[in-house]
């Protein structure tokens, strides 16, 4: 936010979650992203995420995982890697 290129994504992503009747749901999924980024070429990345939600009751649970994503049509002279792999949380709210 503030800087310069202006970045925006697009992201559609399809997640399983694992129904236990536990507390602890594991989850996989993948994804794809489109960044427009200004002024320069735009990138495409394919990835894959997985971890655990831990439900507090049926109404909110907290994500707590792993995400791989690897850059399409990337040129390692310009990026210092093609591939990243980050760590993930979330807090999730159902209605």
């Amino acid at each position: 936010m503030g800087g310069e290129p202006d970045i925006y994504k697009l992201s559609p992503q399809a997640k399983y979650i694992l129904s236990t009747q536990s507390r602890i749901r594991p989850y996989i999924g993948a994804f794809y992203t489109h960044s427009f980024v200004e002024n320069e070429d735009d990138l495409d990345s394919i990835g894959g995420r997985g971890g655990v939600y831990f439900v507090q009751d049926e109404r909110w649970f907290i994500g707590v995982g792993a995400v791989y994503e690897s850059y399409l049509d990337c040129d390692e002279k310009i990026h210092d890697s093609c591939d990243d792999i980050y760590p993930e949380i979330s807090v999730s709210f159902t209605f």
